[in-house]
């Protein structure tokens, strides 16, 4: 499978600059749904995955100060209200 961009050098990445220049949503799920299939799973979307990265994280108790600048969210109530089927869990 082709790259889809070229990767910035380590040394040079900063967090206003993106990691894969050239790099377009439509480019990233084209890329994901082809490496899903090749790996013969059920595809998956970017956002998918970040909805597993936060539900597992959340579930594994990583606070939730933490958890909400790791997605990016300005505030906590974002994080919470998207993700408190997993936060709030009592098992």
């Amino acid at each position: 499978m082709q790259a889809i961009c070229g990767a910035t050098p380590p040394d040079d990445r900063a967090p206003e600059r993106r990691v894969f220049t050239g790099a377009t949503p439509d480019s990233v799920r084209l890329a994901m749904r082809r490496a899903c299939q090749a790996a013969g799973i059920a595809v998956y979307t970017p956002h998918a995955l970040r909805h597993h990265y936060a539900s597992v994280r959340g579930a594994r108790g990583v606070p939730l100060p933490m958890l909400a600048a790791q997605l990016g969210h300005s505030k906590k109530t974002l994080t919470l209200d998207t993700y408190s089927h997993v936060l709030l869990r009592d098992d």
